[in-house]
């Protein structure tokens, strides 16, 4: 992780590197010589904005989502999954709530 007084003069001057939740794109990747991968990206966020920015990442997290669903549909890898979940989310939820039911106490406490 490279901090943000280190980044190099291309990317620190770009709004990207300027908002709060894009800097962490800009800190994971970025180093203090050349622009980072990313910067395909970065460069039209400089005239249109950082909504750009969210937006691509938007859309590549949907459509991961939409084609790891259908792969999981058509090779049945879901019935596999599903047992796997139906193991682990029981304890996962007792855990769960019991961390609601000790903040509830905590919060319920008269001092």
């Amino acid at each position: 992780m490279v901090p943000l007084r280190d980044l190099n003069q291309t990317c620190s001057k770009r709004p990207v590197a300027r908002a709060v939740p894009a800097q962490i794109a800009c800190r994971l990747l970025g180093n203090r010589l050349t622009p980072c991968q990313l910067d395909a990206l970065c460069r039209p966020c400089e005239k249109t904005g950082v909504w750009l920015f969210y937006s691509a990442f938007l859309l590549g997290l949907i459509l991961l989502f939409l084609l790891l669903f259908w792969v999981l549909r058509i090779t049945r890898l879901s019935r596999v999954l599903g047992w796997l979940a139906a193991l682990l989310l029981p304890p996962a939820k007792w855990v769960a709530n019991c961390f609601a039911a000790a903040v509830n106490f905590y919060r319920n406490l008269p001092f």
